[in-house]
C-alpha cells in the first residue's frame, strides 16, 4: 500500500527534476528530444491528476474508517496528499512561468 501512496508523491519531484536537470543540460541532450518532451509533458499533466486522485481517495478512506470507528475522523494523510496536490500544482505553475513562447 505503501508504493500506492509514493507514486503521486514522487512524481512532482521527479517533474521538476527533469526540468531542473535539462536546464543545466544535465541530461545529454535529452530534454532537446521527442521523448524528452513527452515525458515532461506526461508528468506535467499526471503529477497533478495522481495526487487528487490519492487525495480523494485518503479522505474518503478516512470518513469511512471513522464512521466505523464511531469517532472523530483523522485528517492528518489526507493533509499531507493535499500538500502534495498543491505542490503539484506550484510545479505546474513554476513551469509554465519558465516556458519560452
Amino acid at each position: 500500500m505503501w508504493i500506492l501512496r509514493a507514486i503521486p508523491f514522487a512524481l512532482p519531484q521527479l517533474l521538476l527534476l527533469l526540468f531542473m536537470l535539462g536546464k543545466f543540460d544535465l541530461l545529454g541532450g535529452f530534454n532537446r528530444t521527442d521523448a524528452g518532451m513527452n515525458t515532461v509533458m506526461a508528468l506535467f499533466v499526471l503529477a497533478p491528476v495522481a495526487a487528487a486522485l490519492w487525495f480523494l481517495s485518503e479522505s474518503v478512506a478516512a470518513v469511512v474508517e471513522a464512521l466505523r470507528k464511531k469517532q472523530r475522523v483523522a485528517f492528518l494523510v489526507p493533509a499531507i496528499a493535499l500538500g502534495t496536490r498543491l505542490e503539484a500544482l506550484g510545479v505546474g505553475a513554476y513551469l509554465l512561468s519558465q516556458a519560452k513562447l
